[in-house]
């Protein structure tokens, strides 16, 4: 498909009908979340791995990029075809991707506009951290702030060495009663949260 689909919210609407039917939940608030929950990070993935190594990164603009779409209606994989130089010129070909298909995402499942930035920000900071632990952070938080005030900034937490995103959203994977919440999730306790990050982290994050 090409990647202007993913702004388009009559093309969306059978995604998330099929994601819903996967899932079994019939609440579009909370298949509209987790589709773009899923979608963020594959879209993120290869430029922020592209950009902590500083190399040019993978351009997001939609109409630059085609995307594999599975059977239950998420994002399997993008293909860029271009490269931007840097950060702060990906930071404007970003803004403008998110902006497309949040707002597309949002009329196609009543999903609230600022809970999907805000998931947005934590894929940003998710796949900068698997780029670098240590450049991830940083590079983070500089994306964050050149895309402008939509997105929240990043926010992160040391668990001993391990550096996780403290999650400014909820996946809420957990309402379609098939999953528990994530080890990370907001809604969790602190000291639940904190136990489960411990886990990981001895296990290799």
């Amino acid at each position: 498909m090409p990647g202007t689909a993913l702004a388009d919210p009559t093309w969306l609407a059978p995604q998330l009908s099929a994601l819903a039917r996967t899932w079994r939940c019939e609440d579009r608030r909370v298949i509209g979340t987790l589709w773009w929950y899923m979608a963020s990070s594959t879209l993120l993935e290869q430029p922020l791995r592209d950009l902590v190594h500083g190399r040019p990164a993978a351009d997001p603009t939609l109409a630059r990029t085609t995307c594999t779409i599975r059977p239950d209606g998420s994002l399997e994989n993008v293909t860029f075809a271009a490269t931007v130089d840097g950060p702060a010129a990906f930071a404007v070909a970003i803004r403008d991707t998110l902006t497309s298909v949040i707002g597309a995402v949002t009329v196609a499942s009543d999903a609230p506009t600022p809970s999907l930035w805000a998931v947005a920000t934590d894929a940003l900071g998710n796949r900068a951290l698997d780029g670098s632990r240590e450049k991830g952070p940083d590079l983070a938080i500089r994306l964050a702030t050149a895309v402008g005030s939509e997105l929240p900034t990043p926010r992160f937490v040391h668990v001993g060495n391990s550096p996780f995103v403290r999650r400014a959203s909820c996946c809420l994977i957990y309402e379609t009663e098939r999953a528990d919440k994530c080890s990370s999730c907001p809604r969790r306790t602190p000291t639940d949260r904190a136990g489960l990050l411990a886990a990981v982290a001895r296990r290799g994050r």
